[in-house]
């Protein structure tokens, strides 16, 4: 059985928007369950395979050089921030240092 949900990526109203009685479709089985019903699908039987393209040198090397960027920033960061931390300026004491609580 097509469940309503199942016939089209747009929304169906009736099932006689998109089929007639004694139509013959192709469909792609989604689910057996437990007792043997099974449910089907007309837009998977839409849904095109997605094609990957394979990686080649330049796109190996052009993520290379992005990621070698990205940990470059990173750090400049980690590390300025480190150096904001441990300022004395920093407004943030710490542990051990200041007067004893009265």
């Amino acid at each position: 059985m097509v469940h309503i949900s199942e016939l089209s990526f747009n929304f169906v109203k009736k099932v006689e928007d998109i089929l007639t009685l004694q139509q013959n479709i192709k469909a792609r089985v989604i689910k057996i369950d437990e007792k043997g019903r099974i449910d089907l699908s007309l837009k998977k039987v839409e849904e095109r395979p997605l094609v990957q393209a394979p990686i080649t040198k330049e796109d190996k090397d052009s993520f290379e050089k992005k990621m070698a960027s990205f940990l470059k920033v990173s750090e400049a960061k980690i590390a300025d921030l480190n150096s904001k931390m441990n300022s004395p300026k920093s407004g943030k004491k710490k542990a051990g240092s200041g007067k004893p609580k009265s």
